[in-house]
């Protein structure tokens, strides 16, 4: 459900964050700007756009105040691990304070999306020249913080692949591509 089934914010905001994010009106970034986002999720919806050159592309907004809602959470698992270590026997073994610890440190990465740019930059030269793994172009010039504009690039859910549509050999060819590239990001790499 959180993957896309979570409610839009409005445009209007999205466009909001824009600016601010670009220091400059929308129009003059964008030609074209869905209002109705092709996806929504927990921690940002995306957008299809057009740039002034005419490239398509894809504009993943964060959520406003996703920061303070994130907060809040955190501050709440940091009671739970706190009543943990207090209540229940053994929990120096499982160390909750140090699992929260490290879950606040991942999101705040997630939250920013510089570090996803950065990412999404490495993992593209990690698999430049391999023909079955793609990675949408990434526009640092219309990007920011809460602002992530890539290529966009039309395809289908793993799972709309594997359904019963897919012929058995189909499926079997695409789970071990897929395994191949998670153990080559995971060994070779060392980047997943």
């Amino acid at each position: 459900k959180l993957q896309d089934r979570v409610p839009p914010f409005p445009a209007e905001q999205a466009a909001q964050i824009v600016e601010e994010e670009l220091g400059r009106p929308m129009d003059e970034v964008f030609t074209v700007f869905e209002d109705q986002p092709t996806a929504s999720a927990s921690i940002a919806q995306v957008h299809r756009a057009a740039l002034p050159s005419g490239e398509a592309v894809a504009v993943k907004v964060r959520r406003p105040a996703i920061e303070q809602t994130v907060k809040r959470d955190i501050q709440i698992l940091y009671n739970i691990a706190g009543l943990m270590e207090r209540f229940l026997p053994h929990m120096d073994v499982i160390r909750p304070r140090e699992l929260v610890e490290d879950f606040e440190s991942q999101i705040a990465k997630e939250l920013d999306f510089k570090f996803e740019l950065w990412n999404m930059e490495k993992f593209g030269k990690n698999f430049e020249g391999d023909p079955d793994v793609r990675i949408p172009r990434v526009y640092q010039e219309y990007s920011g913080t809460r602002l992530l504009t890539l290529e966009y690039i039309d395809g289908k859910k793993v799972s709309d692949l594997t359904g019963r549509g897919g012929s058995r050999e189909r499926r079997a060819k695409l789970a071990r591509r897929i395994g191949e590239v998670y153990l080559k990001q995971i060994y070779f790499h060392g980047f997943f």
